[in-house]
Formats: C-alpha cells, sequence, structure tokens
C-alpha cells in the first residue's frame, strides 16, 4: 500500500521560489522519496555539501515521526517527552552532485533503552 504525502515545503526568499517535495510511504517504518540536488546546495566543485544531505536526511525524520505518532508536539501531549537528535554517523562513497536525480531513503533501527537508531540510504542510480 502506498501513498504521497506532502513534507517539506521551503521558501527561498532571496526568488520567491518555493520548493515542494511529495514522499511516497510504502510501509509505516520505511520512508523512500526521489530528490534532485539544486544549485543552491553545492560547493564550488557542483557537489551536494554535507549540511544539505543532513537537512534531507533530518526533513525525512521529521516526516516519518508524524506519520507513526512520536512527532514533537504529539510526543510532548501525550507522553510530556520529546526527542533530540544528538549525532549522525555518515559513510559517503561519492558527493551527489547538482541535478543528480536521488533516492533518499530511512527507517527505524535499534532501540537501546531511551535511544532510537535510524538508518538513512542516498542513492543515484540504484547506487549508494
Amino acid at each position: 500500500m502506498e501513498k504521497t504525502v506532502k513534507f517539506f515545503e521551503k521558501s527561498i526568499d532571496n526568488f520567491g521560489i518555493y520548493v515542494i517535495m511529495y514522499m511516497v510511504i510504502y510501509m509505516q517504518n520505511y520512508y523512500k522519496t526521489d530528490y534532485t540536488v539544486k544549485s543552491t546546495e553545492v560547493d564550488s566543485n557542483w557537489k551536494m555539501r554535507i549540511d544539505h544531505i543532513v537537512e534531507l536526511f533530518q526533513a525525512i525524520t521529521g516526516v516519518h515521526s508524524i506519520e507513526i505518532g512520536v512527532d514533537g508536539p504529539t510526543l510532548l501531549k501525550k507522553s510530556n517527552a520529546f526527542w533530540v537528535l544528538t549525532k549522525f554517523k555518515i559513510k559517503i562513497a561519492d558527493f551527489p552532485l547538482m541535478d543528480d536525480k536521488l533516492t533518499a531513503e530511512t527507517w527505524p533501527t535499534i532501540v537501546k533503552g531511551v535511544r532510537f537508531g535510524r538508518d538513512f540510504l542516498l542513492q543515484k542510480d540504484g547506487k549508494t
């Protein structure tokens, strides 16, 4: 079963452009979206900057938390708790380039007490 959800909208004031991304959700604990690297996200060598890769991962994580009911406002209301992103461990074989068409995926992994793991995969043409 799949459904399409609007999960990211960003205003770029300098140009008056609105960027809207849609995500296709295939199952509750797995998210996948297509993404195109923009000129504003690359360095002088046309490679996607690491801060934009992390921003993409955070956007997907935010949507996933909303879909499974553990987003900030819901979790605070239900359990008087919240979640905080504390660190990333990223391995990059090749940085995506401007205009590359990517597939970004995320899913939860191990639970250790109050710590929850999350994995991400960013691919171009099916390659990590």
